[in-house]
């Protein structure tokens, strides 16, 4: 991997990990008697449905579901 796609890489998982801390705190606040398990994997299958999404149109293998 070039230094270039490094960065990039590091860049997309400091974004994804916001993303997934933003959303968790939003989802907690709108539905407060959710299990905290239940808002993560909630989040988590959101976001890899958005990778996915992204994955797909450029032709990239895509990601599991937990």
């Amino acid at each position: 991997m070039t230094e270039f796609a490094s960065l990039h890489m590091k860049e997309l998982m400091g974004q994804i990990t916001l993303s997934f801390f933003m959303r968790t705190e939003l989802e907690c606040r709108s539905h407060p008697d959710q299990h905290l398990s239940e808002v993560i994997r909630k989040v988590g299958n959101s976001i890899v449905d958005t990778v996915n999404a992204s994955l797909g149109h450029s032709g990239n293998n895509t990601l599991r579901k937990f």
